[in-house]
């Protein structure tokens, strides 16, 4: 292909790949080095087809509408002008994709929409500045990992390829899953505004997909800043939405608690009517008569090694020869309803023995 000496130079220093025929420029070679440094080690700068990405079911953004509805989108607006599908998006066009946005009745749909359009205007006039995240999947092309918003802009531009990162993930490596999700949340949280719901979810499935593959993994505001590489005091405040009660996850979920401040608010009006609740059941709470005192039940979770020495420092303190009379050191502790009948033997036994 010919072509004049401006659109040569343009295709040799582009990430485009060469007309057929033409052989790689040493130009283009030195252009795509000096691309591929920018995001050293973030994975292998490409240019990918547009229609061979497809997103990924573990977005944490969760837009309206999908890539088939914005295609569709993009042809009405061109069909309106009497332009085929898939023609560049012109001022024409664009304008055109304004007016069927405006038009469309669901609010939700349309304030995402125009939020887009601003992005593909961006993207049309100033080219797009940060590259999508892929991974390749085999038998089913390319996964979208970060830049859903960026890619769908391409499709109302009608842009055939698109400048990605493409990782090399093994999607049967728990270790190389969790990589992704990680990636896609936090670049999706740095550019996009994620909502709070979105993100609590997003943590939530990165956390589970985290203890599964590392079970001895705790969730506290320490190892969850680790994790995410997040400033220590949003860390804690993710942990505290991740661990409050259903019923203001339940506010989460629907938008209804949608800051960190509205969450903590929440927490602290519940834990207020669970303490009144409980001092209105507790017998010795103030005026009331007093009388036995009651009796709450608490879980605690041993390990073995930490069960058989606090046997033994009981034991101890019962003395040997009371805890044979009883059978305790013959116990079976590693079973749980055992090791709570050894427990309540042993507690009555210090009791009456604190009495004589």
């Amino acid at each position: 292909m010919a072509g004049t000496r401006a659109e040569k130079n343009k295709r040799r220093f582009s990430l485009a790949s060469t007309s057929a025929g033409e052989k790689p420029s040493v130009g283009e070679g030195v252009a795509r080095e000096l691309a591929q440094s920018e995001h050293f080690g973030e994975g292998e700068l490409q240019s990918i087809r547009v229609d061979r990405i497809h997103t990924s079911e573990v977005n944490p953004r969760k837009l309206p509408v999908d890539s088939v509805w914005i295609q569709g989108l993009a042809d009405r607006a061109r069909n309106a002008l009497g332009r085929k599908s898939g023609t560049a998006a012109d001022e024409a066009i664009l304008e055109q994709l304004d007016q069927e946005i405006a038009d469309l009745s669901d609010v939700r749909t349309r304030t995402a929409l125009e939020t887009l359009m601003v992005l593909a205007r961006s993207i049309h006039s100033d080219r797009l500045i940060s590259p999508v995240t892929v991974r390749f999947v085999e038998g089913r092309g390319y996964e979208l990992i970060a830049g859903e918003r960026r890619f769908l802009a391409h499709i109302l531009l009608g842009r055939t390829n698109i400048r990605a990162l493409l990782r090399r993930l093994d999607r049967e490596d728990p270790n190389d899953v969790l990589k992704g999700e990680i990636t896609s949340l936090m670049e999706n949280i740095a550019r996009e505004d994620l909502t709070m719901a979105e993100q609590i979810n997003a943590i939530e499935r990165i956390v589970d997909a985290k203890q599964r593959v590392d079970p001895d993994w705790v969730l506290n505001g320490v190892n969850l800043m680790r994790l995410l590489h997040q400033p220590r005091r949003r860390a804690y405040r993710y942990v505290e939405a991740l661990t409050a009660p259903p019923e203001i996850r339940a506010q989460i979920n629907d938008g209804t608690l949608d800051s960190f401040r509205s969450i903590e608010e929440a927490k602290r009006e519940h834990e207020g009517a669970q303490t009144k609740a409980g001092s209105k059941d507790d017998p010795e709470s103030p005026g009331r008569p007093a009388g036995k005192r009651s009796s709450s039940k608490v879980s605690i979770r041993f390990e073995k090694a930490e069960l058989d020495l606090l046997r033994n420092l009981l034991i101890r303190a019962l003395g040997e020869e009371r805890a044979r009379n009883l059978g305790i050191d013959e116990m079976e502790w590693g079973d749980a309803k055992t090791a709570r009948a050894a427990f309540s033997k042993i507690f009555a036994a210090l009791d009456d023995q604190g009495e004589t």
